[in-house]
């Protein structure tokens, strides 16, 4: 009897685990769902703008399908010739990297003709484990776009995802020693969850970056390499980050450059679909410089903004562009992301530390503290103190302090009687503020 009650028991906590783990990926999903729709608000769906009238209504039947996971379809409103087929299936790919469960690409099914009567989609995820796959690129793409957000001008928006993807996304080793890249490796997914992807990985997770951040892009391709055509104040210009990632140059060379420096480098021949998108959007524009907008980078070090590294952290959690006010907002991001986007709530789950010290005064007396307050029993005492502070007059002041040998000398000693002090401190720039972190060790005087 025991026994077949802590089965029934163990049963039911099970099943109870079982859903509330499907109605979070559920959640998650929908929040992807709802993320990409606002995105195609701002996808500016170049290849298909080029196409026919008869040839987009097709365009739009494949796109639906695939969004709704649809394996076959009647074409029966629409006359389309084989030939134009594949050129419309490669336009739904180029346009649209957010449908990252299929494999680019459709079967068909013709009359006498050639006219196509009915298409078949083959897919890369099922559809039991597509929610599953939309919650993961779902939660690690939502702290990227929210800090990406934050940032004031669409160029150093740009910069931001560019360098996030440089830094933290790897050329898959498989495809680079084999020449094959297929399946997965051609999608989002492999750049967003599983960071090691190939070049259509690479643009692909770019593109659909800058459409949630209202920014237009779209996909470049050539026989063998895809990159991005992004638009910056009403101008297009060309972006290729697979290059810049795998380069090793202080300054990336393939950065908002033009058509003509962009065919300068290997395998940046546009295609046939692609050639047609530049006619359209010409990437003409030589104004921007990296240079005059960024400065200079210092040789050796990777060209990314300071408070990339240590800006997303790993426990980081929000619900991306539909928010809810939390405690620990500051104001004033609070009211910059109310200005920004008027028709959603706001939640900032500690996208800086809650408090940002305003004197030097402060931040002395909170080492003071962390000093006295130390109750490590080892020899080799080890105190870590990380803060906050907004303005580098404080820095500056409070840095001079913690230098000085003779301040925590005697601050020890007092604790911990005649001991050796060591000392250490670094800095990382946040997007507006200033993170200092302090290291003090103490062993006793042998």
């Amino acid at each position: 009897m025991k026994k077949h009650l802590f089965l029934s028991i163990f049963l039911i906590f099970g099943t109870v685990i079982f859903a509330q783990e499907s109605s979070e990926k559920n959640s998650l999903a929908l929040e992807f769902d709802k993320t990409v729709e606002f995105a195609q608000k701002n996808n500016p769906k170049l290849y298909r703008s080029i196409l026919s009238p008869e040839s987009q209504e097709i365009y739009d039947q494949i796109y639906n399908m695939i969004k709704n996971h649809e394996q076959k379809k009647m074409v029966t409103d629409v006359k389309i010739l084989v030939k134009d087929f594949r050129a419309i299936t490669e336009c739904v790919n180029f346009d649209n990297p957010d449908l990252f469960w299929w494999e680019n690409t459709a079967t068909f099914i013709s009359d006498s003709k050639n006219i196509v009567e009915e298409i078949s989609i083959p897919y890369l995820i099922k559809d039991e484990n597509l929610e599953e796959a939309k919650s993961k690129v779902y939660l690690e793409l939502k702290p990227v776009i929210f800090y990406a957000s934050l940032i004031e001008s669409d160029i150093d928006k740009i910069k931001y995802v560019h360098d996030y993807f440089c830094n933290k996304v790897v050329y898959n080793e498989y495809a680079k020693r084999t020449g094959r890249a297929e399946g997965i490796l051609q999608t989002v997914y492999s750049a967003i969850v599983d960071k090691s992807t190939v070049c259509s990985g690479y643009c692909r997770a770019f593109q659909l970056c800058m459409n949630i951040l209202g920014i237009p892009c779209s996909i470049l391709t050539s026989s063998t390499h895809s990159w991005n055509l992004v638009k910056v104040n009403d101008l297009w210009y060309e972006v290729d980050i697979t290059s810049d990632a795998e380069g090793t140059d202080s300054i990336p060379k393939m950065f908002l450059i033009d058509r003509q420096s962009m065919n300068k480098f290997g395998d940046h021949y546009p295609s046939y679909l692609t050639k047609d998108v530049l006619v359209r959007y010409p990437s003409n524009d030589k104004e921007f410089s990296y240079v005059k907008h960024f400065g200079y980078v210092k040789t050796c070090e990777p060209y990314t903004f300071a408070e990339f590294e240590h800006s997303i952290p790993e426990d980081f959690e929000i619900t991306d562009l539909d928010f809810a006010v939390s405690e620990n907002t500051s104001e004033t991001v609070a009211q910059y992301l109310s200005k920004k986007y008027p028709d959603y709530k706001i939640i900032t789950t500690e996208i800086h530390p809650v408090k940002v010290y305003d004197s030097a005064e402060e931040v002395i007396e909170l080492i003071k503290k962390a000093v006295m307050d130390c109750n490590d029993s080892s020899d080799v005492k080890t105190i870590n103190v990380s803060v906050i502070v907004e303005d580098s007059i404080i820095k500056n002041k409070v840095i001079s302090w913690f230098t000085k040998q003779e301040n925590l000398a005697q601050l020890v000693a007092a604790k911990f009687g005649k001991s050796r002090v060591g000392y250490s401190y670094s800095e990382r720039g946040q997007i507006k503020y200033i993170e200092l972190e302090f290291r003090i060790k103490a062993s006793p005087v042998k």
